[in-house]
């Protein structure tokens, strides 16, 4: 009896050995195959993330510096000792640097040296040589200021709302061609001209961009400093007629003041008879009074 009770004890925990052995590589095999998917899952993703990264990283690039859009301007005030020879020298800059005048304004002050200022459009590739080389010909920069706005926010703006309307556009005329109705085309051909105006108006705001951009605007204002000294008048005075004009003139005048007063004395000749007639009247009551006191 105690012998079979021993082998039972032995033969159970024999079973329980074996059983939890099982357990313990079902757990180590399931452990290590959830650690095989999800180190799977992390590879497998990883490419895909630095190809995210790779794709903004040259969208970046793509939008940079060549998309950019900066109108630059600048004003500059100089003096030159001599404008003739200042203006061929700017002239041949001009020429040089495939840039334009579109502005001049030019006149002489009170000594005879001229002044004034001119508008120029540079191409912006040329616009920072063109500025440097203003000393070369100039006596003296009294000053230089330039600023640059940057509109790339704005044109792709405008870009992206005229691509919008174009498909917007494609649509209403997709929908003009199937209509049937009078009411219908009516109101489609509305929106669509509205559309088409609101086309027109962004690609001239964008071509405006565009031209303010690939050209920069320099305003020069000159003055020159080189004292002029006028020449001796040898010309013809005229001296005999003019004292014949200024006589003929004051005879003239003299003429014209007879003439107003003959027209004032007989044209208002009943008004000034009453006023006479008035005035010798009161002269005799004055006179009476003061012969006659009491």
């Amino acid at each position: 009896m105690t012998t079979r009770k021993r082998l039972l004890v032995f033969l159970s925990l024999l079973f329980l050995l074996t059983a939890c052995s099982n357990n313990e590589t079902n757990g180590d095999s399931g452990s290590s195959e959830a650690g095989d998917s999800a180190t799977f899952s992390r590879e497998s993703a990883a490419p895909e993330r630095a190809q995210d990264h790779k794709m903004e990283g040259e969208s970046k690039e793509a939008a940079s510096p060549n998309q950019a859009k900066l109108i630059y301007q600048s004003q500059v005030d100089l003096e030159t000792k001599n404008y003739d020879q200042f203006y061929e020298d700017l002239q041949k800059e001009i020429k040089k640097y495939k840039a334009r005048i579109v502005n001049i304004n030019l006149h002489k002050g009170n000594e005879g040296n001229r002044k004034g200022n001119l508008t120029i459009r540079v191409p912006q590739e040329h616009f920072q040589n063109f500025m440097d080389g203003i000393g070369s010909y100039s006596s003296e920069i009294i000053s230089k200021q330039t600023s640059a706005q940057d509109v790339t926010e704005q044109y792709v703006d405008y870009k992206s709302r005229l691509e919008a309307k174009k498909k917007v556009e494609q649509r209403l005329l997709s929908f003009l061609d199937g209509a049937k109705k009078t009411d219908d085309l009516v109101a489609i051909s509305k929106d669509l001209e509205r559309v088409q105006e609101e086309m027109e108006s962004l690609q001239g705001k964008m071509n405006y961009l565009n031209d303010q951009s690939e050209y920069s605007t320099v305003n020069l204002s000159f003055i020159e400093t080189k004292v002029v000294v006028p020449a001796v008048n040898n010309r013809d005075l005229n001296t005999w007629e003019k004292t014949k004009q200024a006589f003929n003139s004051s005879i003239n005048g003299l003429t014209s003041l007879f003439s107003a007063v003959t027209v004032f004395l007989l044209g208002y000749s009943p008004i000034l008879l009453i006023i006479a007639a008035l005035a010798v009247v009161i002269w005799f009551i004055v006179r009476r009074k003061r012969q006659h006191p009491s």
